[in-house]
């Protein structure tokens, strides 16, 4: 599941929950591209509830924030836990 919430035209916060495969990964994707595309800079995903993950997330949130520093913005995690940060390195 999946929730934006807009701070402003520059700011979006989203916030993932449960487990995020392939398919949802690609809805991430397109909603983050949307998000960017109109007008967005600065992106906050949230982790929190989040209990498993698809690689292809980890793709997804570095395509975002190379978007998103293009567009002289930013791409912040918040709520990271453990097996998200090893999977990272």
């Amino acid at each position: 599941m999946m929730t934006v919430v807009r701070g402003g035209i520059d700011y979006a916060r989203v916030t993932l929950r449960g487990r995020i495969d392939q398919c949802a990964a690609q809805r991430l994707r397109t909603q983050l591209g949307a998000l960017l595309d109109s007008g967005a800079r600065y992106l906050t995903v949230d982790l929190t509830g989040m209990n498993g993950c698809d690689e292809n997330v980890l793709d997804v949130l570095g395509w975002a924030a190379c978007r998103a520093f293009l567009q002289e913005g930013w791409l912040a995690l918040d709520g990271v836990n453990h097996h998200i940060r090893l999977a990272a390195q």
